[in-house]
């Protein structure tokens, strides 16, 4: 299982990935959640070339479906064809039972993420694996160290890697020197990855997507351009997850598309930049 990356709206609600706007919008269908940027685009019929993020409590952030006066103008042409490859209804996880941030747990155990939906404090390791080595999870154990987690598996190897967890709080994330804090929509893991350059073969077989703290390494998918996807690592390295209202030809909930920017323009369509961007990634869009 993998966790569900805030960023274009993602794992929204069946009912709430339709035409909405962004940002807390009204409601009253202006296109609120797209903000305009001078010119129209050319040929593709965005009127926006700009998309609005908005952030969100516990410092991840979120994007609204809505590009220019329409928030359904990707789903045109599209032939229902009776599969079910959209976006899940996303209920939520249950209560959990500690804090990663905090480590509320009892002395003698630690508070990690339990398949991406739960927290449970679970004993500190006798022996524990140092950061950057291979592990292997049962329930109710991690064999990492006291700060750590045992995440990022590669489920082909069906291995992970001892990750250092997030401490600090959901706003104010602290990680060691040269790495920054991912965080995903529910709160439910916080971990430190290295940073990386969205236009660079910086995450060898892993793909580099946007977090709240700037670009960072994930578990790359298998989505390609203009496929269905649920979250940014279903898409495979150089593609966004965006909802289908800011992107043409698009007849899932939310589609993978390219990434793009100034120096790096699209081989098809327009560069639509998100604001306000990742940090340190100032002018990032994606090909509408």
């Amino acid at each position: 299982m993998r966790p569900r990356w805030l960023f274009a709206g993602l794992m929204c609600s069946g009912l709430a990935c339709g035409p909405q706007v962004g940002g807390g919008g009204d409601g009253d269908g202006d296109g609120t959640g797209a903000s305009s940027s001078g010119a129209g685009s050319g040929g593709t019929g965005q009127e926006a070339t700009s998309v609005s993020v908005g952030g969100t409590a516990d410092g991840t952030t979120s994007m609204g479906t809505s590009v220019g006066s329409s928030a359904s103008a990707g789903t045109a042409g599209c032939v229902d064809d009776g599969s079910d490859d959209g976006v899940k209804l996303d209920v939520g996880p249950p209560d959990p039972e500690c804090d990663i941030f905090a480590q509320d747990c009892e002395a003698g155990f630690k508070c990690v993420p339990d398949g991406f939906w739960v927290r449970v404090c679970v004993p500190v390791a006798e022996m524990p694996l140092a950061d950057g080595e291979p592990c292997t999870r049962s329930p109710g154990s991690d064999p990492c160290g006291d700060g750590s987690w045992c995440g990022l598996f590669d489920h082909e190897l069906d291995l992970g890697t001892c990750v250092p967890q997030c401490q600090g709080s959901p706003a104010a994330p602290e990680c060691p020197a040269q790495t920054i804090c991912v965080i995903d929509d529910e709160s439910v893991v916080a971990f430190c990855q290295r940073p990386c350059d969205p236009f660079a073969d910086d995450c060898g077989t892993d793909t580099c997507q946007p977090t709240s703290q700037g670009f960072g390494c994930l578990p790359s998918g298998a989505q390609q351009a203009g496929d269905g996807c649920q979250q940014q690592d279903s898409c495979a390295d150089g593609l966004f997850c965006i909802p289908a209202g800011a992107l043409q030809d698009c007849c899932s909930g939310t589609c993978c598309a390219p990434i793009c920017d100034d120096t790096h323009p699209c081989a098809v369509g327009d560069c639509v930049r998100v604001e306000p961007a990742p940090p340190g990634s100032e002018g990032i869009g994606f090909c509408s």
